[in-house]
């Protein structure tokens, strides 16, 4: 039942994480014309979108191998 809840709550955290990826995209383009970044600064600011979802990722595999939020404990 647990791994049943940590499903909707990824199917919740994936639906918001679709509408913020773009804004977020944006933002890190604005922020590299801006700064007229190059180098180093250019390759962080350009992976920050991959990490964004890298992180949601490897949310998905710790929900559902059950090492995510668990829950408060049952006697």
């Amino acid at each position: 039942m647990p791994q049943i809840v940590n499903i909707i709550m990824f199917v919740m955290i994936l639906a918001v994480a679709a509408v913020i990826s773009p804004i977020l995209g944006s933002f890190m383009d604005a922020s590299i014309i801006a700064q007229n970044a190059t180098g180093i600064t250019l390759i962080i600011m350009q992976s920050i979108v991959p990490m964004f979802w890298l992180g949601i990722i490897i949310l998905f595999f710790m929900m559902i191998t059950g090492q995510g939020y668990q829950g408060p404990e049952q006697m």
